[in-house]
């Protein structure tokens, strides 16, 4: 997952690409040959300041103050969970991780930790279903007398906690460990990251695998690298009867009834990679780097 870094500045940009054969007669009358079903996705990140010798404020302390409660639907599962203070001087490292087993129908419950530093606003709350694999769970700092609770819906899509290094030291590593354009990672899109009671089938009696997807206006698009997904059958939420594969298809052990409307809640992230073999960073300042261009570009499993 793309590591979150304070010094992201605008613009912003995101492109849908597509690849077209067009081949003209000497009428001027034209054949168009579409090679892809699914814009390829490009993204352009520029990042204004890159701290090389930050110190981040000091985590929290390990403490048991979280629980299990009943509501909703969700299956037996294991939650990795890691909190972090908001402070004035930014977010701290996180705690170390923490799990707990909970079973069907009982949702995660996370308190504030002990201890809040002076100039502490808040506190953030981070949750995977993987040891490593948190990611944030909360819009907006939670009060110090505040506490997180699951949705009934299960976890959504978010950012991986801070890094315990410099951003400059994290971004060069991750762009190093992947070899530049060679390997994929996941990106968080902090405007295009959930997928609430999208429509992904209609059953017919005899399909079994649906293809995840989201909505963009009235574009379906393929998702495969999804979250806590909470599927529902003409309304009703399942619990049991189908699994969800690496890359969003949804697999039911029946098929499900004819005429029947398919619909699922889920979260979900961006398979990218770099889009080039070189980056430059620009120390403009003792200890202070820029990027002015970090160029991304969508893959499919």
């Amino acid at each position: 997952l793309f590591p979150k870094f304070i010094g992201l500045t605008w613009d912003i940009k995101k492109r849908p690409r597509w690849q077209t054969i067009v081949q003209s007669a000497v009428s001027g009358r034209e054949v168009r040959i579409p090679q892809q079903v699914m814009p390829i996705w490009e993204f352009e990140l520029t990042y204004s300041i890159l701290q090389d010798n930050a110190i981040p404020p000091a985590a929290p302390v390990a403490s048991l103050q979280r629980q299990g409660i009943a509501g909703g639907s969700l299956p037996a599962t294991t939650y990795w969970m890691t909190r972090t203070w908001v402070t004035s001087a930014g977010e701290s490292s996180p705690e170390p991780e923490q799990s707990d087993a909970f079973a069907a129908s009982v949702r995660f419950e996370v308190f504030a930790p002990d201890s809040p530093p002076a100039n502490a606003a808040g506190f953030n709350v981070y949750v995977g279903l993987a040891s490593g694999g948190e990611v944030l769970q909360n819009a907006a700092p939670i009060a110090l007398a505040g506490n997180w609770t699951e949705p009934t819906t299960g976890l959504i899509a978010g950012l991986p906690p801070p890094s315990t290094f410099t951003d400059f030291d994290t971004l060069a590593a991750f762009y190093l460990q992947r070899q530049g354009a060679f390997d994929s990672f996941l990106l968080y899109d902090p405007t295009d990251n959930q997928a609430t009671g999208v429509n992904f089938g209609t059953g017919d009696g005899t399909t079994t695998a649906f293809q995840l997807v989201s909505k963009l206006g009235g574009f379906n698009q393929v998702q495969q690298n999804v979250l806590q997904v909470s599927v529902f059958d003409n309304g009703t939420q399942l619990t049991t009867g189908y699994t969800v594969g690496p890359t969003g298809i949804v697999t039911f052990t029946t098929p499900p009834t004819s005429g029947h409307a398919l619909t699922a809640t889920f979260g979900y992230f961006y398979r990218v990679r770099f889009k080039e073999d070189m980056v430059e960073f620009n120390e403009f300042l003792a200890n202070l780097w820029e990027m002015k261009q970090l160029n991304l570009v969508s893959i499919k499993l």
